[in-house]
């Protein structure tokens, strides 16, 4: 999955203005992560867990 495809994957469901909280479970890569990232308001956080270390690593 492409991070373009994965933005569109989460279409409308990060909407508001207000900080938002979410929790990625099984990250992996870190694709949806990233995508959400790029979609969530302001001052959000986005905690990605994944039983494989090293798999995602922060930019």
């Amino acid at each position: 999955m492409t991070n373009q495809e994965a933005i569109e994957l989460i279409g409308g469901g990060t909407n508001g203005e207000q900080e938002q909280y979410w929790l990625d479970l099984g990250c992996g890569t870190g694709t949806f992560t990233e995508a959400l990232a790029t979609v969530l308001p302001a001052h959000s956080n986005i905690t990605g867990v994944d039983k494989t270390t090293n798999s995602f690593r922060r930019k």
